[in-house]
């Protein structure tokens, strides 16, 4: 046999080399490639058509509005709940404070200018001490009255005129011989006369105002100091007031201003007797519960008459004092029977 070359060799043994790392290498690749050797194999995502996607999609979106809504739902039951359950606040008042005594005021309807009676107690009615005191007018005793407005004058017969005229209060006697006056104009800021009872609570309803209390009407003639007069303790004098017919009629309203009370109200005693809200019993005043806004006792068979206040031109100097009482049927008009009206705010 022929001997191979030593070229020969090295040359089949580099093609030998190459042939098994080909071998190798390609080997390699198709374990890699089939999972036999390698990391974990990935399992391919199947693929979506668009259709269903977008099914998908609104599916997702309805499911998170309904979850929105719910929640709205929930947390508006609950603030509801939470309203009608809080505490309700509590405005607190602002008190208004009280006019100074004396203040005055003028209605807007009837021009009457009117004085306020600031709040307290006062000393009512007379003590055996008391001259010219009858027995009506006692025990003399305290009264506590809330603050109130009064008219500074009794009403005029040009204001009772307008009422008239307005329809809204009834008209009243006026001939050629009871109350010829009224139909003179020269005379009408006059007291109005022949007025019951009746004329003159709708007058000071028809007003806005009211009749006053027996109470109210006395405080405000004498204030808290327990004086005879409006004018303090001394003796009447016709500078004072028109009474003991001094004259043959009243005068003007107002015609006494050195005659005026604490609270600076006119003609409470003398010109005309006031009809004031208050049924008349002669005993009320032992009432001892009649101290706080009396009112008067109520009406009654007994006890029908309507009490009057302060004196008039023809009344002697013994009925001018404050604490004097009058009391006539409420249907009874006269010619020195006026009044004036009292208001609570």
């Amino acid at each position: 046999m022929k001997s191979i070359s030593s070229h020969r060799k090295e040359t089949l043994l580099f093609l030998g080399g190459a042939f098994l790392l080909l071998l190798i290498i390609f080997g390699g690749i198709i374990l890699f490639r089939t999972g036999i050797i390698g990391g974990p194999r990935v399992t391919p995502v199947p693929t979506k058509d668009i259709n269903q996607v977008v099914m998908e999609m609104n599916a997702t979106m309805t499911a998170v509005s309904m979850q929105t809504q719910q929640a709205y739902s929930n947390a508006t039951a609950t603030s509801v709940a939470m309203t009608a359950n809080a505490p309700t606040a509590t405005m607190t008042p602002t008190a208004t404070p009280e006019p100074p005594a004396g203040t005055t005021r003028i209605s807007p309807v009837d021009g009457m200018e009117q004085v306020y009676i600031p709040a307290g107690t006062f000393i009512m009615g007379s003590t055996d001490a008391d001259q010219e005191a009858e027995l009506q007018e006692k025990p003399q005793h305290n009264v506590y009255l809330d603050g109130f407005w009064m008219d500074k004058t009794v009403v005029t017969q040009g204001m009772y005129k307008r009422c008239i005229a307005a329809g809204t209060c009834p008209d009243i006697v006026h001939d050629l011989e009871q109350n010829p006056n009224f139909g003179r104009a020269e005379y009408d800021n006059h007291p109005v006369v022949y007025v019951t009872w009746d004329h003159a609570k709708t007058y000071c309803e028809r007003v806005g105002r009211r009749l006053p209390t027996e109470a109210e009407w006395e405080k405000a003639a004498r204030g808290t100091d327990g004086r005879l007069y409006p004018w303090g303790n001394d003796a009447p004098n016709g500078n004072l007031a028109l009474y003991g017919n001094a004259m043959t009629t009243t005068r003007a309203v107002g015609s006494y201003p050195a005659g005026a009370s604490p609270y600076g109200v006119l003609d409470m005693v003398g010109n005309v007797r006031e009809w004031v809200f208050d049924v008349y019993s002669e005993y009320y005043y032992g009432d001892e519960t009649a101290t706080i806004n009396p009112q008067g006792p109520e009406p009654s068979a007994d006890h029908p008459d309507r009490v009057l206040r302060g004196a008039s031109f023809k009344d002697s100097e013994h009925y001018l004092h404050v604490a004097m009482r009058f009391h006539h049927v409420p249907g009874s008009p006269g010619e020195n029977r006026g009044f004036r009206c009292a208001s609570s705010n």
